[in-house]
């Protein structure tokens, strides 16, 4: 009867001090709960017999279990967002890598239509090229690398002698535009000097002197730059211009120099006859006078009067041959 109820008192203990426990857990912090599931159970006394069914671990709390789910659940959807994330850089980097691969296939086949029409375009030139060469040694009768050399000595040949002709052509050119503008400026020199001439008669000498001596020096500039190329008819007549001019200021040799030089040119002009006629005749030349005065009067026929009144051919009107040119 006694150790009957010892047992079943300390049974009894045994079951509030496991409730106890238990509450103390639901109502503690988790370090707490940790701190006391690692309290070992009190020992069985000795020499009881435990007739009970072996106690069952304390479960763990609700709410703790509740937070363990929550943050699992947390670091499975942040995982999942994570993939996801991932997933989608991963596409976006997938899809503009085929843009780039699209775009640089397309560049390289374009690339590659460009390069094969050139070749083609090429091709076309070259095979022309090699046709018209042939057709060209075929028409020259080149048969090998002998026919080929005289070829080009013929050709070099052919070049300097085009070059030496170029250059000859072109000297002839600069002649002819020099020898025109020196033919312009002489005839309006000539032009000029006829005027000057016109209007000495109504001038007073010492004025009138004064123009022809202008006159003069300049129609011997141009005189002295005459070049060969120059018009015979033009220079023949500034020639006897100039020489008038001369006598008319009392240089009878130079102005018979210039009626020779007019003669020499334009053999048959009757004024340049006339006027050397007078020339000379100043100068005490007698019959050289007389002689240009016949063929004046041969190629002007109206010279004859002239000489009868001209005071230039009074030295040589007593002379008989003078009678018998300006007879009727």
């Amino acid at each position: 009867m006694h150790d009957h109820s010892i047992h079943t008192s300390i049974h009894r203990h045994i079951h509030i001090f496991i409730a106890a426990v238990s509450i103390s857990v639901l109502l503690s912090p988790p370090a707490l709960t940790e701190q006391i599931e690692k309290v070992d159970p009190p020992p069985t006394p000795p020499n009881c017999r435990d007739t009970s069914a072996p106690a069952k671990p304390p479960a763990k709390p609700r709410q703790v279990q509740a937070d363990c789910c929550c943050a699992k659940i947390a670091e499975e959807e942040a995982a999942k967002s994570q993939t996801l994330v991932t997933a989608k850089a991963l596409a976006e980097l997938y899809k503009a890598q085929a843009e780039h691969s699209n775009k640089l296939a397309e560049d390289t086949i374009a690339d590659v239509d460009r390069q094969v029409s050139f070749l083609t375009k090429l091709w076309t030139f070259v095979a022309f090229a090699g046709g018209l060469v042939i057709a060209s040694l075929a028409f020259f009768g080149i048969k090998g690398i002998q026919d080929v050399w005289r070829l080009r000595d013929a050709l070099r040949e052919a070049l300097a002698k085009l070059k030496e002709d170029s250059r000859q052509l072109e000297s002839e050119l600069k002649d002819v535009f020099e020898a025109a503008r020196l033919n312009h400026e002489t005839m309006m020199q000539c032009y000029m000097a006829s005027r000057v001439i016109d209007s000495v008669e109504t001038k007073d000498p010492a004025h009138a002197k004064v123009l022809l001596a202008d006159t003069s020096q300049r129609l011997a500039k141009v005189l002295s730059a005459a070049p060969a190329r120059r018009d015979s008819a033009i220079l023949a007549w500034a020639y006897n211009l100039y020489g008038y001019i001369e006598a008319e200021l009392g240089r009878y040799n130079s102005a018979l120099d210039a009626a020779k030089k007019s003669l020499d040119l334009v053999e048959d002009s009757p004024d340049a006859h006339y006027n050397a006629a007078c020339y000379a005749a100043h100068l005490g030349q007698k019959q050289q006078a007389l002689r240009w005065l016949e063929r004046a009067i041969e190629l002007a026929p109206s010279y004859k009067e002239d000489a009868k009144v001209d005071p230039d051919l009074e030295p040589l009107r007593a002379d008989p041959e003078f009678i018998r040119i300006t007879a009727p």
